[in-house]
């Protein structure tokens, strides 16, 4: 009977023993794999070699997916785990799709793709977003803008003007470039119907540590002009733009020159991304200055409220851009309200 006593006292003491380590491990083990899970789903897999050691990992991670999931409670149900190991049976079956990143993700199933696909999605959109009030990003857009003035200076009169906008990204001598073409049609208004200045310009894009600059030529003619004057006006453009959490800031500046004409712009560039769909920035701000007259012939002040849809496959933006123009020249605008949808190309 000593014996068996002996063993049954062992036996409770070295089970509590166990469970108070135990219990211990799980939480450890539950920072560890929280703190770990960015690391631990890094494409380092992308430095191995062979394919098989790849596939292998991926269907190691996955399993640690798992498990950490199962320790902090996060994972419910058998269908996420039927789901995981679908993709760990898919990904063990095809090794050579596991040797690139697309494979990989294919391997996380469905655990990753219900809960990392949200928020992945989300920042894609947010990326999106805060991209479009950046003069200087790289999106393939066509703008569409009616700018409607809603009074002028020293006359009783309206006007609206229809604007067609393409921004083109393109890579060139090993440069990122953004190409912009603005092609307004002036259809009522107290001056005469037709096409205005039409202005291009080719940016190439510095990288910085704090965001990048923009730097090319800019270039504006007047189809239509038969005053006598210099129909094409040319000059630098210089812009930055850096990010700072959900703000994006930066100015732009255009200078246009010819014999009968200096002209410098400035756009200031303040937005906020307010989340994936909205943001709210300074909009299409153009601070005139002639240097010939050495006066200011436009100071805008305004906001712009752009909001990101889904039409299909579609991806629009939409935008409405009230402004005020405190140069109260004769003839000038006042009030102008700008009301803009933008296709973004993909």
């Amino acid at each position: 009977m000593q014996p068996l006593k002996n063993w049954i006292i062992r036996t409770v003491i070295i089970t509590a023993t166990s469970m108070a380590g135990m219990n211990s491990s799980i939480k450890h083990c539950s920072t560890v794999y929280g703190q770990d899970f960015a690391r631990r789903f890094a494409v380092a897999e992308g430095r191995v070699k062979d394919g098989k050691a790849i596939h292998e990992s991926a269907a190691v991670r996955l399993a640690s997916f798992q498990e950490w999931q199962a320790i902090t409670g996060e994972q419910t149900g058998g269908g996420a785990r039927a789901g995981g190991q679908a993709g760990i049976d898919q990904g063990m079956s095809n090794p050579t799709a596991m040797t690139n990143s697309d494979g990989i993700e294919q391997a996380l199933g469905q655990n990753m793709g219900s809960a990392g696909g949200q928020s992945g999605g989300q920042s894609g959109d947010q990326d999106l977003a805060t991209k479009l009030v950046d003069p200087t990003a790289s999106v393939t857009t066509l703008n569409f803008q009616n700018r409607y003035v809603s009074s002028f200076h020293g006359i009783q009169d309206e006007q609206n003007t229809f604007v067609f906008q393409p921004v083109i990204p393109y890579r060139a001598f090993g440069t990122n470039h953004i190409f912009r073409a603005t092609l307004p049609y002036r259809m009522d208004g107290p001056f005469r119907d037709g096409t205005d200045p039409v202005t291009l310009f080719d940016l190439f894009l510095i990288p910085a540590s704090w965001g990048r600059w923009g730097v090319g030529p800019v270039v504006s003619f007047l189809p239509q002009d038969q005053s006598g004057r210099d129909t094409i006006q040319a000059g630098p453009a210089i812009g930055f733009v850096t990010q700072q959490g959900k703000w994006t800031l930066g100015a732009f500046n255009q200078n246009l020159i010819s014999g009968d004409s200096n002209l410098s712009f400035l756009q200031p560039v303040i937005a906020y991304t307010i989340n994936p769909k909205w943001t709210i920035s300074a909009g299409d701000l153009q601070e005139g200055y002639d240097w010939k007259s050495d006066q200011w012939v436009t100071l805008p002040i305004g906001f712009q409220v752009g909001r990101l849809v889904q039409v299909g496959k579609t991806t629009l933006r939409l935008a409405y851009n009230p402004q005020y123009n405190f140069r109260d020249l004769n003839g000038a605008p006042e009030w102008t309200h700008l009301f803009g949808v933008s296709l973004i190309v993909k």
